[in-house]
């Protein structure tokens, strides 16, 4: 069996008019999957059988010079390390022999996860990535709420104090009025 590493996907850019990292992520798996479908109509057209080609796993890789939204080098959109996933993936379709000189020699680089493939760790941390969202977007709303409730506040507080000094305007006419 095979796997495809889609090397420089790091540089596979989501147009720069996507507001949220969800729709980044969402954005960067479609155009994986275009890739992958690419891949497997040219594996189709050298003879592969179709059902044995779609079970290629396309793995994005690629580094990056860290910015403020990926701190990681090898984060990618849709995921927080393609490193481990790719390379769970080389090992899921290895055969045993072949397996244990490859670990041994990369075992200061890779961490095995057992139980989850790489399409599960990249939902995990997409859906990860939406809860965040979801909690920075219900603190802006309730900071929104709160400076409204101050502007409020603030408002009537102006409001009583005008109202004290057209009172003490009124009672110094009065004075005024007796003298």
């Amino acid at each position: 069996t095979a796997v495809f590493a889609l090397t420089f996907a790091n540089r596979v850019l989501p147009p720069s008019e996507m507001d949220t990292d969800e729709q980044a992520a969402e954005w960067f798996k479609k155009r994986i999957k275009e890739f992958q479908e690419v891949i497997v109509r040219a594996l189709v057209e050298s003879g592969v059988p179709q059902d044995k080609a779609r079970e290629v796993p396309v793995i994005p890789t690629g580094y990056h010079k860290s910015t403020r939204q990926m701190l990681n080098p090898r984060e990618l959109y849709d995921r927080p390390d393609w490193f481990n996933p790719f390379w769970q993936s080389c090992a899921d379709h290895m055969q045993e022999n072949a397996l244990i000189p490859l670990l041994a020699s990369q075992k200061h680089r890779v961490k095995v996860v057992k139980g989850k493939t790489s399409s599960e760790q990249a939902e995990e941390y997409v859906q990860q990535q939406q809860e965040l969202e979801k909690k920075e977007k219900e603190l802006k709303e309730k900071a929104r709420h709160v400076e409204l409730e101050m502007e409020k506040m603030h408002q009537q507080e102006l409001e009583k104090k005008e109202k004290e000094l057209k009172e003490k305007a009124r009672h110094v006419e009065l004075e005024m009025e007796k003298k």
